[in-house]
């Protein structure tokens, strides 16, 4: 048997521990979507800072700014948390199966 089928068929014998928990661990796949979103939408947020704020001298944007960077780091720590926690659930309830 080849090292490929022999990989595949202790992937498949695992898969089968896994499945029940796929939704879960989708749902942490979005919230890691999530944190990497707003970790580029912070970098966006900084770029318009320097154009508005500094180039152009924009004072609604001294207003919004801030309010936008509360929020995304709002957003951002919904996300890690709920990745991290169902995550770790899931990973934990895999492994009770397993034993």
């Amino acid at each position: 048997m080849s090292k490929l089928g022999h990989m595949a068929r202790i992937y498949g014998r695992l898969f089968k521990y896994v499945k029940p928990y796929v939704g879960q661990l989708l749902l942490s796949a979005l919230a890691m979507i999530g944190v990497a979103g707003t970790t580029a939408a912070i970098a966006l947020l900084m770029k318009n800072v320097l154009d508005d704020v500094f180039i152009t001298q924009d004072k609604r944007m001294l207003i919004l700014v801030p309010v936008a960077i509360l929020v995304i780091y709002l957003i951002k720590g919904v996300c890690r948390f709920i990745r991290t926690y169902v995550m770790n659930a899931a990973g934990i309830r895999i492994i009770r199966d397993i034993r």
